[in-house]
């Protein structure tokens, strides 16, 4: 049976993980700042990276599917638990690096610092890392896009709907990442490797949110609007859910393609996600 530190495991990828692990037979030490029940094969230690304790060097892996930077600081400031590591990132340090938005291109550049940091830490430990680039993540309800705008649309029966927002988005269903998790920690040569993992299909901003609103919503309307407005719409659904957005990021990305290559994850370990479907 192997072992594994999880960090995150109930968060938005964690949660779609924690039933592949049980079923994989892995022996799970999960990370939480709350007080959660254990299973047969996972034990809940209630503590954070900054309250961590030192825990003996007995892991087969270490799964990071929270913060990377916290991930990364955690990681350089003690010796190595396990011979690999497998954490989780995000396409915004490519997708956010030039736009116009200080905010967002600072983002895009810590998680750029954040996996250098992880990576020059694991080859100084000669740990084998994995770091996995999810695009657009949904399917559970979690995500700090789709959702804050269903809310939005079951609430007011109104889907804000930019007009033209014609920039490519490839959302990636949280089932397939777990599953490229598994994929990794099953393959070896996956070590030393970053793989961007987007959805399975291309389409719109504007395609998407309307797929979405039939499929989720279809009580609401599309109420068609600018992209200013539509931006500005963004923005009030976010911070109602507790969540922050840059209005001039998220207007000038609307109208940019922001596509990535799932090829070279395909060939190292069969990752295949599926069509967008909300």
């Amino acid at each position: 049976m192997k072992r594994l530190l999880v960090f995150g495991l109930s968060g938005q990828i964690g949660t779609a993980l924690a039933p592949l692990l049980e079923a994989g037979g892995y022996s799970v030490l999960a990370i939480s700042r709350q007080v959660r029940t254990d299973t047969a094969t996972i034990h809940w230690q209630q503590t954070s990276l900054e309250t961590a304790p030192s825990w003996p060097a007995d892991f087969d892996a270490i799964l990071s599917l929270g913060p990377i930077d916290a991930f990364a600081d955690w990681l350089a400031s003690r010796p190595a638990l396990a011979p690999r590591v497998i954490a989780i990132s995000s396409t915004s340090g490519q997708s956010k690096a030039d736009v116009e938005d200080p905010v967002e291109r600072a983002l895009a550049a810590s998680l750029v610092q954040a996996e250098t940091r992880l990576r020059d830490a694991c080859a100084a430990a000669d740990v084998g890392l994995t770091v996995l680039r999810p695009t657009l993540i949904y399917g559970n309800g979690r995500d700090q896009s789709l959702t804050p705008m269903l809310a939005m649309a079951r609430r007011w029966r109104l889907l804000p709907w930019p007009r033209g927002a014609s920039g490519l988005r490839q959302p990636v269903h949280v089932d397939d990442l777990a599953a490229a998790v598994m994929a990794c920690l099953e393959r070896s040569e996956t070590a030393g490797c970053s793989f961007d993992l987007p959805g399975g299909e291309s389409l719109s901003v504007a395609a998407m949110l309307a797929r979405t609103a039939k499929a989720l919503a279809p009580e609401a309307h599309l109420l068609p609007m600018p992209l200013w407005a539509f931006g500005v719409a963004v923005k009030f659904a976010a911070r109602a859910s507790g969540q922050t957005a840059a209005l001039r990021g998220i207007v000038q990305r609307l109208r940019r393609n922001q596509l990535f290559d799932a090829e070279p994850a395909r060939r190292a370990f069969g990752y295949q996600p599926r069509r967008f479907s909300p």
